[in-house]
């Protein structure tokens, strides 16, 4: 993150717990949970905080106000801005999830598309190509093929 004193290692450690508290919530039945964490959770990738403490104080609105969408404010067709952030895989993957549970395979594979764009490969976001191949699957195997090729 540009001016920010947070280590790149810091900021995996944090995706990977959100990346799988996201997973919690679609396991449970409850993607739009896991996409209104992710929401609220934005700011900390934003936001230039001095360490990751403070970065998590400010998630848990301990520390300083919140800008994020309001959960009864918070609706079934909101639809997350990626452009302009770097996410880890196990984040990516878990929004894709989470809009193929809710039936919203578009917006599943718009998420993947805005998220990995930015990279070179694919190599290091195979959770998150796995996931939008699964989410595909379910509605058409005619689905994966060109999604599939875009990928070579």
């Amino acid at each position: 993150l540009e001016g920010s004193n947070i280590s790149h290692e810091s900021r995996l450690l944090f995706e990977r717990g959100l990346g799988r508290a996201m997973d919690h919530c679609i396991d449970a039945k409850q993607p739009a949970a896991a996409l209104y964490l992710f929401d609220h959770s934005s700011g900390v990738f934003t936001t230039k905080d001095s360490t990751l403490t403070d970065r998590v104080k400010s998630f848990f609105g301990v520390a300083t106000d919140n800008n994020s969408t309001n959960w009864k404010n918070f609706q079934r067709e909101y639809t997350i801005d990626l452009k302009g952030l770097s996410l880890s895989d196990p984040v990516l993957a878990a929004i894709i999830k989470a809009y193929g549970k809710m039936g919203q395979t578009e917006k599943a594979r718009s998420a993947f598309h805005h998220g990995t764009h930015h990279l070179d490969g694919l190599a290091l976001m195979t959770q998150s190509a796995n996931n939008t191949l699964e989410v595909l699957l379910e509605v058409d195997i005619d689905e994966c093929i060109p999604f599939l090729d875009a990928m070579d």
